[in-house]
């Protein structure tokens, strides 16, 4: 049930390691990147894509079900949504790896969709979190609060425009990363 454990587990892991995705569906490693600029950034918009999927699913039966579940399945669904944040967070750096292999240089940015599907899992993190509060679960609402910090670094992640950017906000989401783990370490002791 500890969602600190799972935590620190992905901690310990290189999060950009792509044997460390055990949730993955879509079987990515470095080897399988292509080296056609254009089909990198397919692939990397398909991967992103299919992670905002499955943390949409996550999130609805979050909100559907928050209220008459018990805290074990609210933890392990939100354990769940924290995989799918290190899945996107691993596909994006593994693009900038591909991107800087085959000199990819006329990357304009995200599709728009996904930086509207990163808002709308941080709106439905939101209604949890205020469900959660209003529960009385507080130790749950504090994990949640630290999930929609992270759903917020996906957006601000998926709206950035160049390379660099991408660079510079992987970067900063590591430093950030470190801060929210020490955050859920004190939520679950």
């Amino acid at each position: 049930m500890e969602l600190e454990s799972t935590r620190m587990e992905l901690s310990e892991d290189d999060p950009t390691d792509p044997s460390d995705s055990e949730d993955s569906n879509m079987g990515i490693s470095e080897t399988h990147w292509p080296s056609d600029p254009s089909e990198v950034k397919r692939r990397l918009y398909a991967y992103i894509a299919h992670e905002q999927e499955t943390l949409a699913e996550l999130l609805s039966e979050l909100e559907s079900e928050v209220q008459t579940s018990s805290e074990n399945i609210i933890v392990e669904r939100i354990k769940r949504c924290f995989r799918c944040i290190d899945d996107i967070i691993q596909y994006a750096t593994q693009f900038l790896r591909q991107a800087r292999l085959i000199e990819i240089r006329d990357f304009i940015g995200f599709y728009y969709e996904i930086e509207n599907d990163a808002k709308q899992a941080t709106r439905q993190a939101l209604t949890v979190l205020s469900t959660l509060r209003r529960g009385n679960l507080p130790r749950l609402a504090s994990s949640v609060k630290e999930l929609v910090k992270e759903l917020d670094d996906i957006r601000i992640l998926v709206s950035k425009k160049t390379l660099e950017q991408v660079e510079e906000t992987l970067q900063e989401y590591g430093t950030r990363r470190a801060y929210t783990l020490r955050q859920i370490e004190r939520l679950f002791p």
